[in-house]
């Protein structure tokens, strides 16, 4: 995701694709989330670069934070999944530049460039990529700043077809024409959809709303206002979805210091779990993912370098773990990824 203007420098949110988590709601709740007031304390550097947030009176016990469960170890992925254990994270940059990012190794591939052809203009700047998603084939959809969707494969073999600009009418119900991205099984049935969530700066008069975008119809559809148990909106956030039907959103705190990854209820919007990331910032560009059992932010540290962080909701530690020198805009994994 790009930076929406000025209001949005240093502000957190990202972007993003599905694995096999769940969350076992039958679990008793553990761990606290740090509120806007810890999110400004110094924080506790441990081994290996790992950040944590310092222990505090303030913490908001309101909402319970990320208590993620892999499934069980015999559960296996749909037939077309058959190539999850080498399915990777996928990102688009700024410049229209496509990688693949394996967490094992956090090493990047070059895919390629992208050929998309927008035709519209953006506000503040060139036309660029804003944000991508992955469905379980594959198959990426990626937004410009303009408004405008792309259909491309981000399979290496598969380039060939190019780059299809989509039938999709920005703005449909008032809804915002830039947005953040992920997919989310449709559980039990096996299918998926496509959600988005509202690119709205922290001065808007109204919270972010989430919606989905069916398809091949291109109709978007409103859930709800995004916002948490505290009535706080999720703003900038972007979105990551599990084949057992979770999705996720990373977003930018209410005071604009810092960011958090949520669980959010689909039906409504509500997040109704919720981990601080007081330690990490970003400038004009971050993504997100997930893969493995654990999250995967991109985020800017200049003008055309992003820092790859993982955060592993099983002990709430936060790693860096690579750099690429593009600034990386948007995230996707296929449903296909590995589960744990």
């Amino acid at each position: 995701m790009a930076s929406g203007g000025a209001a949005a420098v240093a502000i957190l949110a990202a972007c993003g694709g599905r694995t096999g988590l769940f969350v076992d709601l039958e679990q008793p709740v553990t761990g606290t989330l740090v509120d806007d007031a810890a999110a400004t304390a110094d924080v506790v550097v441990a081994d290996a670069g790992v950040v944590v947030a310092p222990p505090d009176a303030s913490v908001l016990d309101a909402i319970p934070p990320l208590d993620v469960v892999a499934p069980p170890i015999e559960a296996s992925p749909p037939a077309e999944c058959a190539d999850a254990s080498a399915t990777l994270i996928y990102v688009v940059t700024s410049g229209a530049n496509l990688y693949s990012f394996d967490p094992d190794q956090t090493s990047f591939t070059p895919i390629g460039a992208l050929d998309c052809k927008p035709r519209g203009t953006c506000s503040d700047g060139p036309v660029t990529p804003f944000s991508m998603a992955v469905d379980h084939t594959g198959q990426a959809y990626i937004v410009y700043c303009s408004g405008e969707l792309f259909h491309v494969s981000v399979s290496p073999t598969d380039r060939a077809k190019g780059c299809q600009s989509l039938p999709f009418a920005s703005g449909q119900n008032g809804f915002s024409s830039t947005f953040g991205m992920g997919f989310s099984a449709d559980a039990p049935d096996g299918g998926e959809t496509l959600y988005v969530a509202g690119d709205v700066l922290p001065d808007a008069a109204v919270p972010p709303e989430l919606a989905h975008i069916s398809l091949p119809g291109l109709v978007l559809s409103d859930d709800g206002p995004l916002i948490n148990l505290l009535g706080q909106p999720l703003y900038l956030a972007e979105l990551t979805g599990t084949g057992t039907g979770d999705l996720f959103a990373f977003h930018s705190t209410v005071a604009g210091n810092g960011s958090a990854i949520a669980h959010v209820d689909k039906a409504s919007g509500l997040a109704f779990e919720e981990s601080a990331l007081p330690g990490l910032v970003l400038g004009g560009g971050w993504a997100f993912a997930i893969w493995g059992g654990d999250f995967y932010t991109f985020t800017g540290i200049g003008p055309n370098t992003s820092e790859v962080s993982r955060f592993r909701p099983s002990d709430q530690s936060l790693t860096s773990i690579a750099y690429l020198n593009d600034l990386i805009v948007g995230a996707g994994v296929s449903t296909c990824a590995p589960q744990r």
